[in-house]
């Protein structure tokens, strides 16, 4: 069979997606009408494969999994908030996407190396600016007491160690 576009005498991008079918079909059965009512039936038969041949094609490549990871990530996205406001908590969002396809539809687009090695989100993510370098302020804070205590246990060894030296060598 020839090209089936060229049958339906139209342009192969007009066809795009399962909501310009009607409109084919709409072409296809007018074709058929002209066709048969001159009396050129095998050409009405080849009108009609070709529409079948398009409606597949189409119904095809809106069905591939690339296409639905494409429109589940891509199309359906919401639109981003511009409120302030905290999000309300619920139930924790999934680790990643669930559907092959999709996660190797973000690889691609280099969005996530992996579900899994996504970075794990604090408990409280929604903290005030404040709040986070006021505890960033005591994490330093303990890590230098837990330092110094370190340093102070170390000072008390040696001047252990030197005062029974001091007291083996004054015996002596």
């Amino acid at each position: 069979m020839d090209d089936p576009f060229a049958i339906l005498r139209i342009p192969s991008f007009t066809v795009r997606k399962e909501s310009d079918l009607p409109k084919l079909k709409e072409r296809a059965k007018n074709l058929v009408k002209q066709y048969e009512k001159v009396n050129k039936f095998d050409k009405a038969r080849e009108v009609e494969n070709a529409y079948r041949a398009v409606k597949e094609m189409v119904i095809k490549r809106a069905n591939c999994a690339g296409s639905q990871a494409f429109n589940k990530v891509m199309v359906n996205r919401p639109a981003k908030s511009t409120s302030t406001k905290a999000k309300p908590e619920g139930k924790p969002q999934a680790a990643g996407p669930k559907n092959p396809a999709e996660v190797h539809f973000l690889k691609a687009q280099g969005a996530s190396k992996a579900p899994a090695a996504a970075p794990a989100q604090p408990a409280e993510p929604y903290k005030s600016r404040e709040e986070r370098l006021r505890e960033k302020l005591e994490a330093r804070r303990a890590a230098a007491s837990e330092k110094n205590k370190r340093a102070a246990a170390i000072k008390e060894k040696l001047a252990a160690k030197r005062a029974k030296k001091a007291g083996d060598a004054g015996d002596a």
